[in-house]
């Protein structure tokens, strides 16, 4: 986080999580099939999150 940039005195914490899924264990089983024999939709799902907190002035717990 910060790619080596500067990003000041402030605490953070921050991570990253990804995961792959199958859509139709979570009942979304939509699809549709295209030209040749495709499909719209794969049943495999990536799911990628990026978070980072930045503690503000006056937020220290005592």
């Amino acid at each position: 986080m910060g790619g080596g940039a500067d990003i000041g005195p402030r605490r953070r914490a921050g991570f990253a999580a990804t995961t792959r899924i199958n859509r139709h264990d979570f009942g979304v089983s939509w699809n549709d099939v295209v030209d040749r024999r495709g499909v719209v939709v794969s049943p495999m799902v990536d799911v990628v999150v990026d978070v980072e907190a930045v503690l503000e002035a006056g937020e220290m717990a005592a």
